[in-house]
Order: structure tokens, then sequence, then C-alpha cells
């Protein structure tokens, strides 16, 4: 029994030891990540090109979307959970959606101090009688975050990696090697 006591003591202390070192994530700070995230993708042109003959777009998320941004370039961002079949979000009549992006979202803890979040697309095929999704091809670089944000203990702040300079220092890597 003095054992099981110590051991316990001794993990509950390992854990508010581990907790104090990291860098705390409330959730409006995980928000403020999800929005920059999410504005820096939609504006991305090959997104917002292949966007344009909808009225909106489409997100997945598990995350609270009361504290996310709402619009994005004059269009309405729509959010919506797992328990909510997709055919629901989309425009009427859903065969209008052909070929469309439906994005989900999601973020990982890296460690203490880095926080990376995923956006994944999928493409609307609907001819009428059928509707479905299916993952696209994303590339070379499918497996880099879309962001990642790393605390600086120097600058007490954090530090916002987009998914272009990582594919830029991925591509530098790689022509070092060959």
């Amino acid at each position: 029994m003095k054992v099981q006591l110590l051991t316990l003591f001794l993990l509950l202390s390992f854990s508010i030891a581990q907790k104090t070192q990291a860098q705390i994530v409330s959730d409006s700070l995980l928000a403020n990540f999800y929005n920059t995230t999410i504005f820096n993708f939609y504006n991305d042109s090959i997104v917002r090109k292949r966007e344009s003959n909808w009225k909106t777009y489409i997100l997945k998320t598990e995350f609270d979307s009361l504290f996310l941004i709402k619009k994005i370039n004059g269009k309405r961002i729509n959010y919506y959970k797992d328990q909510i079949p997709f055919e629901q979000v989309l425009d009427s009549p859903v065969v209008s959606n052909h070929h469309r992006f439906m994005a989900w979202m999601n973020h990982q803890f890296k460690g203490a101090d880095t926080v990376e979040l995923h956006i994944g697309l999928r493409t609307i095929f609907a001819d009428g009688k059928d509707c479905r999704m299916e993952n696209p091809n994303m590339g070379l670089f499918d497996y880099l975050p879309t962001a990642r944000f790393i605390y600086n203990k120097q600058e007490n702040k954090w530090q916002y990696l987009s998914f272009a300079v990582m594919r830029e220092a991925e591509l530098q890597l790689l022509r070092k090697q060959h």
C-alpha cells in the first residue's frame, strides 16, 4: 500500500512538473491559431480559385466554431461536426456541388511547445443519384501540417510557420541531399 501511494505521488509530481515547464495553450490561444490557419488557407490563390463557384466554404472540425472566424473574402464558412451528414451542409441541389472541395481541420500538440494544425481536402462527386467524397492527391509534401506554431522561449511568444515556409525548408533539404 505504501509503495502504491509513493508511486502515485511520484507520478503526480512528475505530471505537475511537466505541465509547469510546458507552455499552456488556452482555448482562446488555440482559436487564434485556428483562425490564422483558416484565414491563410482560404486566401491561398489555388483554393480561392477552386472555390470561386460557391457562396460558402465548408469546414469540418470538432473545435468549437463559436470562436472561429465566420467569413473570408465575403464568403461565409459553414462549420460542421462528425455527427452531421455532410450532405446537410451542401448547397441545393446537391448535384450543383460536383467537384467541390470540403475541408476538415484538426490540431495536434507536438511536444510541450509546438502545435500543428492540419487542413485536409476532400472532393465531392455528385451526379444526381449518388453523392460521395474522395481524397485528392495532395502531392509530395502531404505529410506537412498546414500550419505549425512554436513557442519561442527567448522572445516569450508564439512563432507561426506556414505550409509554404515548411515546404521550402523541405525543398532545401532535398536539394542538399542531391
